[in-house]
């Protein structure tokens, strides 16, 4: 049987959930539905990447019956943006919380790579999270069960936070990246 705790034993396993979070990671830029392209029309931008128009905020406020009309169809943009910025928090904070079971196979130099990366892209994903949505729930560690009652940290509290985890990981990171990371 295979199972996460009996397979990521060494560097390059471990490397696998870097790549993970990475595909995410780009994804958000250039995947399908194009995350942050959609961003850019709840901003200031106000311009809808899926067409050459402007937003049209009067249709888009405008409250419609459930699951139709523009503001329906705004929501449901902003749904995906959400889970798709979830899942790239699970994927990041997986690195660190897997890391253990590899620890007896990686130097510190190695280690160290691998926090970076997971804490750089917790990092991004929570930024991108907090500057969407405000204050939202804080995972440090990766969810081990079901859970429902999530409490909202401070959008503060959370920069903070990430600050501490991309200067971690500014240290850490090689500079040079390997080529299409």
């Amino acid at each position: 049987r295979i199972v996460v705790d009996n397979t990521l034993k060494d560097y390059d396993d471990m490397n696998s959930l870097v790549l993970n979070v990475e595909m995410k990671f780009r994804e958000f830029f250039m995947g399908y539905r194009y995350p942050l392209g959609m961003q850019m029309t709840f901003s200031d931008v106000a311009i809808n990447p899926g067409t050459r128009y402007y937003v049209d905020w009067d249709k888009m406020m405008t409250p419609t019956e459930p699951d139709t009309g523009a503001s329906a169809s705004y929501q449901k943009e902003r749904i995906y943006i959400w889970t798709q910025l979830c899942l790239g928090l699970r994927y990041a904070g997986s690195i660190g919380n897997r890391i253990s079971s590899a620890e007896d196979n990686l130097t510190e130099e190695q280690k160290n790579e691998l926090l970076g990366h997971g804490y750089f892209y917790r990092a991004f994903f929570y930024f991108m999270m907090v500057n969407e949505f405000g204050d939202v729930p804080w995972m440090p560690t990766e969810a081990s069960g079901y859970k429902n009652d999530f409490m909202s940290y401070s959008r503060w509290s959370i920069l903070e936070a990430i600050e501490k985890e991309a200067r971690f990981a500014w240290e850490n990171l090689p500079e040079e990246a390997n080529y299409g990371r």
